[in-house]
């Protein structure tokens, strides 16, 4: 199978996957697909789970992350022993729910000589997930490098830090600019935005941000390291740990630079 794709086990390797009631066929997936075949060199897979994630039934689908995240591993693991792949030279990106099957996946690769390398986490879905378990959902410790962006805390995504770095452009809540009914739209708008800021990081490196004690005290310019500042999404470097903090504009492009 291999050796009949395009696939190139030099490259890196970059597997995208959507979350609930959605399919690799959403402006998600697609979004970031079209911005990595647009200016990198990389393989990219998409996971499409969506006869399952189209349940109405979150409490169901919530479930099915576990078996999905097993299968995405299988097939990570079939790239390693039949492609020569470097586990470090994979990045594993998931939106929502999707960013819970990335975790698990990952945790397959836990206990090997090298971790995943990367593990993009775009809004992790809150609801029904429990800060205090991480063996169901994505957490800081799956990968070698795991950074999340969050724009829908308080409502479809987690309030609190879970990744190596995490990113809250807006301070990371429901209500994102550009979103200004979006608690009567159930949040989907502001949820929708860190895939969005993902996809236009890919060919942008200015959605600069900087490591604060908190939202409030990047507004008020305190408690903040101007050394340290960083971009978000793609070009985020592997390096920097903890919150991070930015401001974005309400329609593409996104990026306000600084």
């Amino acid at each position: 199978m291999l050796r009949r794709s395009s696939f190139d086990r030099l490259k890196p390797t970059v597997f995208v996957t959507h979350g609930f009631q959605s399919s690799a066929q959403s402006l998600c997936v697609q979004g970031i697909k079209n911005m990595y075949m647009g200016f990198h060199r990389v393989n990219l897979i998409a996971v499409d789970w969506s006869r399952i994630a189209s349940s109405i039934n979150y409490f169901v689908v919530k479930q099915q992350t576990i078996p999905v995240g097993g299968i995405v591993a299988e097939f990570v693991h079939f790239l390693q022993v039949w492609g020569g792949v470097d586990l470090g030279n994979i990045h594993l990106i998931g939106h929502s729910l999707g960013a819970h099957v990335m975790g698990i996946a990952a945790k397959t690769f836990r206990n090997q000589p090298r971790k995943v390398g990367r593990i993009t986490g775009l809004d992790p879905a809150g609801p029904l997930f429990k800060l205090n378990d991480p063996s169901t959902r994505i957490d800081r410790e799956d990968g070698e490098f795991v950074d999340i962006i969050h724009t829908c805390a308080r409502w479809l995504g987690f309030t609190a830090p879970i990744g190596k770095v995490d990113f809250f452009p807006n301070g990371g809540a429901i209500g994102q600019p550009g979103c200004p009914l979006d608690i009567l739209k159930l949040g989907t708008c502001s949820h929708s935005r860190a895939s969005q800021f993902y996809a236009e990081s890919i060919n942008s490196a200015e959605f600069m941000s900087l490591p604060c004690t908190s939202y409030h005290d990047f507004k008020n310019s305190r408690n903040c390291n101007l050394p340290l500042k960083a971009p978000m999404g793609m070009p985020a470097p592997a390096r920097i740990i903890g919150n991070y903090f930015l401001l974005t504009a309400s329609a593409p492009p996104f990026a306000l630079g600084g």
